[in-house]
Parts: C-alpha cells; sequence; structure tokens
C-alpha cells in the first residue's frame, strides 16, 4: 500500500479482538488521535460496532467483481474470510494419513489414539468456527469434542503445542498457520488440512472508524484492498484473496 501511495505512512497494532474495540471507543472519547481503520475477527464484536456507530460508511469502487458476502452494509465489509483449519504433528501420528473429518478427530481422541486441542469458546475465532459447525452439521459432534478436548490457548498456543508432541491434532486453528508450515522448517513435524464434513470460514472484518482522523487515507487503504494488488497482498500474508477475477 505505501509503495502505491508513499506520503501515507501506515502504523498498526495488533491487539486482541476486544481490545481493538474497546481501544478505539475509550480514544475516540477522549479525543485524542485513534485508529482510522479496524480490521478484527470478531463477528459479535462487529454487530455492536455497527450498531453503536463506531464506523462510517463507504463504498470501494469494485466491489461488483466480490461475492456479495464481502459488503456486510454500513461501512462494514470482510477483509478475508479465513479458513479454520486442522493441524497435526506427523511424528505423533507415526506416519498414518490425518483424520479428514471432525468426527473422525472427536472419536480418535475419546479412544485415546492422541490428544486433541482447539480454542476455547471465548476466543472470538474459535467460537465463530464453532457456531458454524454447528449451523451446518448439529451439535453431536461438539458434544463429544468437548469431552476431548484440552483448551491450551490461541493459535499461536495451539501451532507450538502441536509441534511439541503436547497433542497430536488441533482442530479449528487459524488458517494464517498454513504459511509458516509450508515456508519453514516446521514443515517437517506439522501438517494441515482442510476437514472434509466443514470447513468454517471466519470473516474478518475492516471498516473506516467514525472518529477517523485520516478519512481519506482510510478510503484509499480499502480502495486497496478490494483491488488486485490489494489481493496479492492478501494472499502473500497468509489471508485469502474473495474477488471473482482474480
Amino acid at each position: 500500500f505505501e509503495k502505491q501511495y508513499p506520503w501515507i505512512h501506515v502504523t498498526a497494532t495488533d491487539d486482541e479482538d476486544p481490545a481493538v474495540f474497546s481501544k478505539y471507543t475509550a480514544e475516540h472519547a477522549t479525543g485524542t488521535r485513534t485508529a482510522d481503520l479496524l480490521i478484527a475477527s470478531a463477528p459479535s464484536l462487529w454487530v455492536s460496532a455497527v450498531k453503536n456507530g463506531l464506523i462510517q460508511p463507504y463504498t470501494p469502487p469494485g466491489l461488483s467483481d466480490f461475492p456479495s458476502f464481502i459488503d456486510q452494509g454500513k461501512g462494514l465489509y470482510i477483509f478475508s474470510p479465513d479458513p479454520a483449519i486442522t493441524i497435526y504433528n506427523k511424528l505423533v501420528l507415526k506416519g498414518k494419513p490425518a483424520p479428514d473429518t471432525i468426527s473422525q478427530i472427536v472419536a480418535d481422541g475419546i479412544a485415546g489414539k492422541y490428544k486433541v486441542a482447539t480454542y476455547t469458546i471465548s476466543n472470538f475465532f474459535g467460537y465463530s468456527a464453532f457456531y458454524g459447525y454447528v449451523h451446518q452439521k448439529g451439535w453431536a459432534a461438539l458434544d463429544q469434542l468437548g469431552k476431548t478436548a484440552a483448551t491450551p490457548g490461541d493459535g499461536d498456543v495451539l501451532g507450538q503445542d502441536v509441534a511439541q508432541g503436547g497433542y497430536g491434532v488441533a482442530v479449528f486453528e487459524s488458517g494464517l498457520s498454513r504459511g509458516p508450515i509450508e515456508s519453514t522448517s516446521a514443515g517437517k513435524i506439522l501438517g494441515w488440512e482442510y476437514t472434509k464434513d466443514f470447513t468454517p470460514l471466519i470473516p474478518r472484518g475492516i471498516g473506516i472508524t467514525a472518529g477517523a482522523a485520516s478519512p481519506d487515507s482510510a478510503r484509499l487503504y480499502l480502495d486497496f484492498v478490494f483491488s488486485n494488488a490489494g489481493q496479492q497482498a492478501l494472499c502473500d500474508a497468509g489471508f485469502e484473496a474473495t474477488s471473482n477475477t482474480f
């Protein structure tokens, strides 16, 4: 983005999803300069943010090339629909093919073939994955998953624990882990897959804040995200391109 608009300097802070919204709200209330754009994987928090007027309406050009779900209305867009994947330790599985459905992973965990890990229900990425799975496949598998799976932490923790052999499989892991697994030495130990029964897509939202100090720059950024150059940048960073023409 800065190569295309060299007069704009972009800074980013990496906060947990709830802090993204509470931090903006607190800073805006005091009149200090705050974020011009919010990005978060928290559908339920985005509903509240839109309702409470935290973002401003703006329509970037070129949206006709994208699936309709990208435009959520009132200035909220889907930055990237990130898949929730399964990761596994090749050594723990002893060279056997990875189980390719949530139901099979649950059954293996209950049978003691390996330990299973996943997100806590309070993690917004994990909650969204569970929500999507239940609406497509019902409660049966998740009821059983609760009997066998541990919830050690966020996506980074899941990856580290599976790589160290503490768990054989982690379900509903962030799709962002695909890049490091494939491009680093971690790939010698770790593997990943889309589950064949259902792979949830977690909508990572983006919107321009109502109190943006640099709204024009924020609009240019949103334009860039939904351009071919922006879609390529998303892919390079491990996110998902969604343009039908890309």
